[in-house]
């Protein structure tokens, strides 16, 4: 069993990472549009972000109930967190067809965004390395 927590750690920062990276294609990809950074963007969200993620989020929500039954505050404020990455997942994909499209969005609300992913990346390893409540 731990082999699945090992590979769900791994899987989460994998999406993690391609969420971040993906974020600062996107941010670039504001300044100046061209057709390499969006087929990298489609590249990193089809061949990292989208596996990972989902592996990662099977894989722990098998371990919250094989492991913890899901109780514990703390497991439902993770999986609220993960629900709103998903979120940003879904509208980071719509940001790409409107890229492709040829929309460009506003940059400083790409900004911000990335820096919303860093806050929850933080509060998730917080919660599940302290498990507070």
């Amino acid at each position: 069993m731990l082999y699945f927590k090992f590979v769900h750690i791994i899987s989460a920062f994998i999406w993690f990472g391609g969420l971040l990276s993906l974020s600062c294609l996107l941010s670039v990809m504001a300044k100046e549009n061209n057709q390499h950074l969006i087929q990298t963007a489609k590249n990193v969200y089809r061949k990292i972000v989208l596996p990972s993620s989902m592996i990662a989020t099977f894989l722990g929500l098998f371990s919250a109930y094989y492991f913890y039954k899901f109780a514990g505050g703390w497991i439902h404020i993770k999986i609220v967190l993960v629900t709103i990455l998903w979120g940003y997942q879904l509208y980071a994909k719509k940001i790409m067809i409107g890229f492709a499209l040829g929309l460009i969005p506003n940059k400083f609300q790409l900004n911000n965004i990335f820096y919303g992913i860093l806050l929850i990346f933080t509060i998730i390893v917080f919660l599940a390395t302290t498990r507070p409540f």
